[in-house]
């Protein structure tokens, strides 16, 4: 793999090199063929029964063919406790994943022609997938598919921003065409900007209400599509971007680009009509002498329910620094978000049991 390699700078996916070898170990058949053209040569081998079989490869003349790489697997369904072959609901499903991939592939590398089953792809760049999904996801009645704002920051990096509709913070991003599905460090580059250049803009606009960290963040959803020199994962599967060393020097969010998001889309509009809600929820608590929300503390993404009638069934989680606060608010995108909140603390617990 080229994690063994040395000089760095590597702007892949792979690490280890296990994906090829693991998708032969778990196959009944694997074959591979690469023509180079350069040297006039085509390479085939085939591997059967799990990679317990290697036949010998064939390298032979080939002048006619352009360079290419072409990999056929078989998969052993009875290895993943699955019926071989797949009834009709899981093979849908196995297909409808494979779909989604090689889309996510042409959304990430408008430069690469991508084909599925001999036609090629409708989503040609993260523009037009990014487009896809805000109207996927969209509530009914709403025409959605054109209430997102995208932007390319640089070379390397590219976003857009769309409201959430009610559903707490959400993403889709993509490190080096890796998806990582739960976010990570690139994640929270960008939505970290997003949110303070959009509270310095909204707060002038609302003069009665003050606009909240949280407020912003639980409309939002954000894409990422980045390249980034020598990622990090929290795992093989490659779901959280764990590297450390990602600054504001590497993707600059433009002011204007958060304006435009704010203007052009609904996202603005549902911001303040939280913040005015909240605002007037905390009065009304306020004139009947009840506890209110926590306000004014520094990265408190409090509860939405937190100081009302409904305080005792909310859970504050506390982490070990802004990074495991980003993995926390990430996984929160699949929960209710009226009922958690997260606090990130500096430093570590003293341990009391002998203090």
């Amino acid at each position: 793999g080229s994690n063994f390699r040395d000089g760095g700078g590597r702007r892949t996916g792979g690490r280890n090199g296990y994906g090829a070898k693991l998708a032969n170990i778990f196959s009944r058949r694997f074959e591979v063929c690469v023509v180079q053209a350069q040297q006039g040569v085509r390479y085939t081998q085939e591997w059967r029964d799990n990679m317990g079989t290697c036949l010998e490869p064939s390298i032979v003349p080939d002048h006619s063919s352009p360079s290419f790489t072409e990999v056929k697997f078989w998969p052993d369904f009875q290895r993943f406790h699955m019926p071989d072959p797949l009834p009709p609901e899981h093979e849908k499903n196995l297909v409808d994943a494979l779909a989604r991939r090689v889309m996510s592939i042409s959304a990430c590398n408008p430069d690469l022609q991508v084909f599925w089953n001999d036609r090629p792809v409708e989503v040609r760049n993260f523009e037009d997938y990014a487009a896809l999904l805000v109207k996927e996801r969209s509530p009914p009645g709403v025409e959605g598919g054109g209430d997102f704002v995208y932007h390319r920051i640089n070379e390397d990096w590219e976003v857009a921003f769309a409201p959430s509709w009610g559903a707490g913070f959400s993403h889709t991003s993509f490190v080096n065409s890796v998806a990582t599905w739960r976010g990570g460090s690139h994640v929270k580059l960008i939505a970290d900007q997003f949110v303070e250049h959009a509270q310095l803009l909204l707060q002038k606009k609302s003069k009665d209400s003050a606009v909240l960290p949280s407020h912003i963040r639980n409309n939002l959803m954000v894409f990422v599509n980045c390249l980034v020199e020598d990622p990090t994962f929290d795992s093989q599967t490659k779901e959280t971007l764990t590297l450390d060393n990602l600054t504001v020097e590497h993707a600059t969010l433009p002011p204007a680009v958060v304006r435009k998001a704010l203007t052009q889309t609904s996202l603005g509009d549902q911001i303040l009509s939280l913040s005015k809600f909240r605002q007037q929820s905390t009065l009304d608590k306020g004139k009947s002498h009840r506890r209110v929300q926590i306000v004014g503390i520094p990265k408190l993404d409090d509860a939405n329910k937190a100081g009302t009638a409904e305080s005792h069934k909310c859970t504050l989680i506390l982490t070990e620094g802004d990074s495991a606060k980003a993995l926390a608010v990430a996984g929160l995108s699949e929960l209710n978000r009226d009922y958690y909140g997260v606090f990130p603390l500096k430093g570590k617990l003293l341990n009391v049991r002998e203090a």
